[in-house]
């Protein structure tokens, strides 16, 4: 359907206001890394690549040649200059985006949104779509393709944005499934990012509290002093969220209780380290 709020202005106030064909069929790729489609009756705000989408698409897979190398056009992505940049390069070489691409994507708008551009993208899914369900798709369909990284990045990016809700739905569920098989490859600092996304956005759940809890543990010493203190309050946030609370105890998650005994033993010695918000 329609977006709730067609008169958003500001932001992309000046790109010019489409009305598109949504199929649904082509929600999720089929074992592709491309998805085409924009929702119908766009708002205003609707940024410019969704108005000629699939033509681009066409028009890049037609000339290979003039696309650039993955890893070049991954340099671009990262040193894109705006948010809007960002969606410009993945409309226009969305159809080669890998899990890297897709990765850096959104770590970089989360580096690059500013504040009336996040609650523009809260507001308005639709602005974000092709990206959403192409990385949904990859994630789902070609999980293996996918490395600790870029699984961690995404998932802090996401959280950094305030993503979540139902339009987002599927694409936490892909960043969940994908994360066990590859936490022993997670970094110290991936482990922190990850526990904070999820508590950040309140989608712990107690089997990947145990798992993240599980692997961090015997790791702490890996940990910067940021790292630790951000790792202490993320479970700290997740055990007082009512969906979590009750498997926060020795009883019911003693992965858990152990994390915090490690964590009251490695933080004493590191205090002179922690910067004051790490202390707070």
């Amino acid at each position: 359907g329609g977006l709730a709020d067609g008169t958003t202005g500001g932001v992309y106030a000046s790109w010019p206001r489409q009305r598109h064909v949504h199929d649904p069929s082509r929600d999720v790729p089929a074992g592709v890394t491309g998805v085409v489609s924009c929702l119908v009756n766009a708002s205003d705000s609707l940024p410019r690549y969704c108005e000629q989408y699939e033509s681009v698409w066409a028009a890049a897979a037609a000339n290979s040649a003039a696309q650039p190398s993955p890893r070049m056009l991954n340099t671009r992505i990262a040193s894109a200059p705006s948010a809007r940049e960002v969606l410009r390069l993945h409309a226009e070489f969305g159809s080669t985006f890998n899990e890297v691409h897709l990765s850096t994507s959104w770590r970089r708008l989360s580096r690059l949104a500013t504040a009336p551009e996040r609650r523009l993208f809260q507001r308005e899914p639709a602005l974000l779509a092709p990206l959403r369900l192409q990385t949904t798709g990859s994630l789902l369909l070609l999980r293996r393709r996918w490395g600790a990284r870029a699984v961690a990045s995404t998932a802090h990016s996401l959280a950094k944005l305030s993503l979540h809700g139902e339009s987002w739905e599927e694409l936490w569920r892909g960043i969940t499934l994908a994360i066990p098989p590859l936490l022993s490859s997670f970094t110290a600092q991936a482990l922190a990012n990850t526990a904070w996304a999820y508590s950040r956005t309140g989608r712990a759940s107690p089997p990947l509290l145990h798992a993240l809890a599980s692997e961090a543990t015997p790791r702490l010493a890996e940990f910067k002093p940021q790292e630790l203190a951000s790792l202490a309050w993320s479970f700290t946030a997740c055990c007082r969220s009512a969906s979590a609370a009750s498997w926060c105890s020795d009883r019911h998650l003693p992965s858990m209780a152990a994390l915090f005994r490690a964590l009251s033993e490695a933080a004493p010695p590191r205090l002179g380290e922690f910067a004051p918000q790490g202390l707070a």
